[in-house]
């Protein structure tokens, strides 16, 4: 990359992804412009990419995790109007459950994001994640079969894709720094993690 670089175009890996992140977030933006509202910020629409990014929700839960983000610090659209505006970009044909494209974009914002331990985004999302009810015993009917994949498994299975890009500097280190933090935090994802 840096032998082919010239003006205008990124010198470092890096420096690409910020590029695409921040065309991805242009369009998300004036996908969001609507009558006489202004769009949303692009901080708040990378918080928001972010926790797609890491948690891979449904679209009422992303709802609720903006809400719970506190995402209407940051712009004058609810947290409904975000998610109701991404989905259709954010969604993929079949599947519920709503993911940043392509992965590689997505390793990047969880390990340039959540990386500090006293993030209060990072505790947001972890505490947010839905642990699986206990263990059947032998007289109780089985649950349903989820529509889609248990939250604590989307979340691991991001964060240990995340951690495997080997493009990222420092990759695995930054990725389990954050499972530290979230199995301190919530310890019940052990199981997801295996």
């Amino acid at each position: 990359l840096a032998a082919h670089t010239g003006p205008g175009l990124p010198g470092t890996p890096g420096q690409l992804y910020e590029d695409v992140i921040a065309r991805e977030l242009r369009t998300w933006a004036d996908v969001m412009k609507t009558g006489n509202r202004p769009e949303p910020t692009i901080e708040a629409l990378r918080i928001t990419a972010a926790c797609v990014s890491l948690l891979s929700p449904t679209a009422p839960r992303l709802t609720s995790l903006l809400g719970k983000a506190r995402i209407s610090n940051l712009t004058s659209a609810a947290p409904g109007e975000i998610t109701e505006k991404l989905t259709g970009l954010l969604a993929q044909p079949g599947e519920a459950e709503l993911s940043l494209r392509p992965d590689p974009i997505a390793d990047y914002l969880i390990l340039t994001t959540f990386p500090a331990a006293s993030d209060p985004l990072l505790s947001t999302c972890i505490d947010f994640i839905d642990l699986p009810e206990p263990p059947l015993t032998a007289r109780s009917s089985p649950p349903p079969v989820p529509a889609t994949r248990p939250e604590p498994e989307r979340f691991c299975d991001n964060l240990t894709r995340a951690g495997e890009n080997t493009a990222i500097p420092n990759a695995i280190t930054t990725a389990r720094g954050v499972a530290t933090i979230a199995l301190t935090r919530k310890p019940g994802l052990w199981h997801a993690a295996f």
